[in-house]
């Protein structure tokens, strides 16, 4: 009877090799089983190995070399996709945000501490660079990470890899809210249309969520949709005082 080749549970890969006595997934780093002791000879892939099937060079230069990178990895892949599953985003996202994570552990030692808010901001990241809208505050409640320790990482992450980041789709974000409010169709079409014509004028050093949340006020009030202010800031995870003060000056942009 011929043995089923143990796969990562992660990804799927049936590259696995030992280092030392832990198992690890050579293609997304995962640790598979620590202090293993086996009667039985796993099969063991080299460079080469990698090469002749087929995996970039590149491969091999983002994976863990120590065991607390590989712990560190570990606990990354949990979190990226506990976040994913939480925010109910393309599986992509994930993908894409613990490549990123083996990017940046090659450029800096990153400590356990540090981990929850480093993955939290690479979904965020992710999702910017994809053009998905996902509300900051959002991100930073489903992860239970502070606001300023979230954007903390963000702003390093985009510094240390270098990357380029669109602004934020307020048109998207005004779409999201507008769903989450459970307002008709018509109304987020509306919305999407005045934050559209605003985006040129109010995005400039404003906060998106406000501009959008605005937005799906004065949609659902011209629609005779009834949805207080408190609980479309709440939605929209702003202060009562910052949608009031947006509103009026997307009241003021309009009648431009």
């Amino acid at each position: 009877m011929t043995r089923e080749k143990r796969k990562c549970p992660h990804c799927g890969s049936e590259d696995l090799n030992f280092e030392d006595s832990t198992l690890v997934c050579t293609e997304c780093g995962a640790i598979i089983e620590e202090e293993v002791v086996s009667s039985e000879q796993e099969p063991f892939y080299s460079y080469e190995d990698v090469v002749k099937k087929g995996k970039h060079s590149f491969a091999s230069q983002t994976q863990p070399k120590t065991r607390t990178e590989q712990r560190n990895l570990h606990l990354v892949i949990s979190l990226i996709n506990d976040l994913v599953n939480k925010l109910h985003l393309p599986y992509f996202i994930g993908e894409d945000a613990i490549s990123h994570y083996k990017h940046l552990m090659r450029k800096k030692k990153l400590r356990k501490d540090i981990v929850p808010s480093i993955a939290a901001a690479l979904v965020y990241l992710v999702c910017r660079r994809s053009r998905i809208p996902l509300p900051f505050e959002r991100v930073s409640k489903e992860s239970e990470i502070e606001k300023s320790d979230l954007a903390s990482s963000y702003m390093e992450i985009i510094e240390l890899l270098k990357l380029e980041v669109p602004p934020p789709s307020i048109e998207g974000l005004t779409i999201q809210l507008a769903k989450n409010a459970g307002l008709k169709p018509e109304t987020i079409a509306l919305s999407r249309n005045i934050a559209g014509k605003l985006k040129k004028e109010l995005i400039l050093g404003k906060d998106p969520n406000s501009i959008a949340a605005a937005a799906v006020c004065v949609a659902a009030e011209r629609e005779g949709e009834k949805i207080s202010k408190t609980k479309m800031a709440q939605i929209a995870s702003v202060s009562d005082v910052t949608l009031r003060n947006q509103l009026v000056e997307i009241e003021k942009a309009l009648k431009k």
